[in-house]
């Protein structure tokens, strides 16, 4: 679907681009933490915000187990680690080892990902619309964590410590106390707690992000057919890319397809791509938003029939 020469131009990496996002992420967490300081009247305000970017944070990490923030390797882990997963308590290589597995063997009992799915009842879906909602409320009460911990446990740094790299197990103890002492001896408190409850918050942006990457039934092949039949790319507008799907992570079938190209360079991949005649032919959800929109993930995806309403499609 993408030459040769597509392929070599959207898998360029820019440094600069990365480096300009994580940062634009910090000023927007520390913008939000000083209104918070100045009154916590800001606080119903800030906390959706700071959640949405400590979510951003973890899709940039992401990008970073794949090597796309830098090209320099050593670099690319430093960015991902010291800015995106080390402020979550994850570690990029921890989470690098599961990820690949993902990509090797989507949606079959050989993927991290799907294992869990299939084991813990919270993320075993299509589900009833009640129940999905009663999820996602649940989450936003803090009271969906053991859910989460099911998988967040396999890409902590400190439980899995001996799986982190040589860099992290030198970097970790340097952030970690770092942290603690621009809290402790700068008086942070208020603002680190404020940011503890904006990282709970991540728990129903990442569910419903989650859970619309893929079909739920177990793949019958992994190659790029089968990625087209199952992988939804979602035409989500700016609100629902703010909050459930910065750094195109909507366009998760482009990702799949070409795990190379590294994030900003996918909604492009998207445009040439669909154009194709295998696109046209195989592509089954190609959806217009999460919530909002025609053809949804909560509907076709966390509520639908999956599957069974793929085939009746195609048929």
């Amino acid at each position: 679907m993408l030459d040769h020469e597509d392929l070599k131009k959207l898998n360029v990496l820019s440094p600069w681009k990365s480096l300009g996002d994580i940062s634009l992420i910090w000023i927007t967490i520390g913008c939000s933490l000083y209104l918070c300081h100045e009154s916590l009247w800001f606080l119903p305000l800030a906390l959706p915000v700071l959640a949405s970017r400590l979510h951003a944070l973890t899709l940039l990490m992401h990008d970073g187990s794949h090597y796309l923030l830098h090209p320099n390797e050593k670099v690319n882990d430093f960015l991902s680690n010291m800015f995106c997963s080390f402020p979550l308590m994850i570690s990029t290589e921890v989470y690098r080892k599961t990820h690949w597995k993902h990509h090797q063997f989507t949606q079959t009992m050989k993927d991290p990902n799907y294992v869990i799915m299939q084991s813990v009842a919270a993320w075993h879906y299509p589900k009833k619309e009640e129940e999905v909602k009663k999820l996602l409320v649940r989450d936003l009460f803090f009271l969906g964590m053991k859910d989460h911990m099911a998988i967040l446990k396999d890409w902590q740094i400190l439980p899995n410590l001996a799986l982190a790299s040589r860099l992290e197990k030198i970097l970790f103890p340097i952030f970690f106390l770092g942290m603690f002492s621009a809290v402790y001896w700068g008086g942070l408190w208020k603002e680190f707690i404020i940011l503890q409850f904006g990282a709970l918050l991540i728990n129903p942006l990442a569910r419903m992000r989650a859970m619309s990457e893929h079909a739920h039934y177990e793949s019958e092949g992994t190659d790029r057919v089968h990625k087209l039949e199952e992988t939804p790319t979602i035409n989500a507008g700016s609100f629902e890319r703010f909050f459930l799907a910065p750094f195109n992570t909507n366009r998760h079938l482009e990702h799949h397809l070409y795990p190379t190209i590294p994030y900003y360079n996918l909604e492009r991949a998207h445009e040439i791509i669909r154009k194709s005649e295998t696109y046209q032919s195989h592509a089954r959800y190609e959806l217009d938003g999460y919530f909002l929109g025609k053809r949804t993930s909560f509907r076709e995806i966390l509520v639908g029939d999956g599957y069974p309403v793929a085939k009746k499609k195609a048929a």
